[in-house]
């Protein structure tokens, strides 16, 4: 038995390596399911391999992941001058964005209100001491004196 667990040391090294065929690690295998008395330097040694014969894979996980890793390298990559692109725009609409908000809190608009009499700011936003009504007559005339104008303009040019 000392001579079977000398050997197995060897094959263990080996293993750990990547230096085993396929029949040496069967060897080991083997050895340490058909032995349940092994020295405790060995122990976790023999938890592995039994975990190991416990997962079971498919039988066509070899085929599988060869056609996965053919499909991955017959996907059309993007060259480095439209990655680079792509990332410069990604980076841009962020930056658009954090500097929307940025501005939008940065520089809040003061609310005003509708003007009236009794607002304090009134005359102070009309310049001049008018009544609501009295603003609302003359802008009535302004734009009326507008369109007018804007008629003689149009029967001039169609003349």
């Amino acid at each position: 038995m000392n001579n079977d667990i000398s050997h197995i040391k060897q094959l263990l090294e080996a293993y750990y390596r990547g230096e085993t065929s396929p029949r040496q690690e069967r060897e080991i295998s083997a050895f340490f399911a058909d032995t349940p008395d092994v020295p405790a330097e060995l122990e976790p040694d023999r938890e592995l391999f039994l975990s190991l014969d416990e997962a079971a894979f498919p039988d066509d996980i070899e085929q599988s992941l060869i056609s996965m890793i053919d499909r991955e390298a017959a996907r059309p990559r993007l060259s480095p001058l439209r990655r680079w692109v792509k990332m410069v725009a990604a980076v841009a609409v962020v930056g658009f964005g954090i500097g929307t908000v940025v501005t939008a809190l940065h520089y809040e608009t003061p609310r005003i209100s509708a003007p009236h009499e009794s607002n304090q700011y009134y005359s102070h936003l009309t310049g001049s001491d008018l009544s609501p009504e009295q603003v609302e007559k003359q802008t009535l005339a302004a734009v009326q004196l507008l369109a007018r104008t804007l008629q003689m303009g149009e029967s001039e040019s169609t003349r």
